[in-house]
C-alpha cells in the first residue's frame, strides 16, 4: 500500500503548481526542495498511519504545512482538490480496489520533468511538525520571541 500511495502522492505533488512556485521562490528557505520532499513523505506516512482519514483532515494538513513551512496560502483551491484526490486514492487502496486505483492513477497528468522524487526517511520532518504543533500551544511570550521581532527596552541609568 505504501508503494502505491507514494507513487500517487509524488505524481500529485510534482504537478502541484502552488507547491512548485513556493519551492522555486525559496518560500521554504534555502532548502525548499528538501522541505517539499519531507512534506510529501510526511503526508504519505500520515495517511498510512491514521486509522480514519477524511478529506478535511488531509486538506487541513496540506494547508497548515504550506503555511508553516512555506509561508504560503493557496487561494486557488488547490489544497482542497489535492486533498480530494489523495482521499479517493486512500479509499481505493484500503478497499483493495487495485483495478480502479490503476485506472484513476492513469488519468492523473503525466510528469514530464519530475522535480520531486521519493525520500526513504521522513522522520526528521515528522519531528519538526510535532515540535511546531507543540509550540503552538506554548505561552504567548514564547510566540513573541519566535515572530522575528525584537523588543527594545530602555536601560536603567
Amino acid at each position: 500500500m505504501e508503494e502505491h500511495l507514494t507513487e500517487v502522492m509524488f505524481r500529485i505533488f510534482n504537478n502541484w503548481t502552488g507547491l512548485k512556485m513556493a519551492v522555486d521562490h525559496s518560500m521554504g528557505g534555502p532548502d525548499s526542495k528538501k522541505v517539499a520532499l519531507e512534506f510529501a513523505n510526511f503526508m504519505i506516512q500520515t495517511c498510512l498511519n491514521t486509522a480514519y482519514v477524511d478529506r478535511e483532515s488531509v486538506q487541513n494538513d496540506l494547508e497548515v504545512i504550506l503555511d508553516e513551512e512555506f509561508e504560503t496560502v493557496c487561494e486557488d483551491g488547490s489544497p482542497r482538490e489535492i486533498a480530494e484526490l489523495v482521499w479517493r486514492f486512500i479509499l481505493m487502496l484500503r478497499a483493495g480496489n487495485m483495478e480502479q486505483f490503476q485506472e484513476e492513477f492513469e488519468k492523473l497528468p503525466q510528469v514530464h520533468t519530475p522535480w520531486l522524487t521519493p525520500v526513504q526517511n521522513p522522520q526528521a520532518f515528522r519531528c519538526a511538525v510535532k515540535e511546531s504543533a507543540s509550540s503552538e500551544s506554548s505561552s504567548a511570550s514564547e510566540v513573541e520571541e519566535d515572530d522575528g521581532w525584537v523588543q527594545v527596552t530602555r536601560r536603567k541609568r
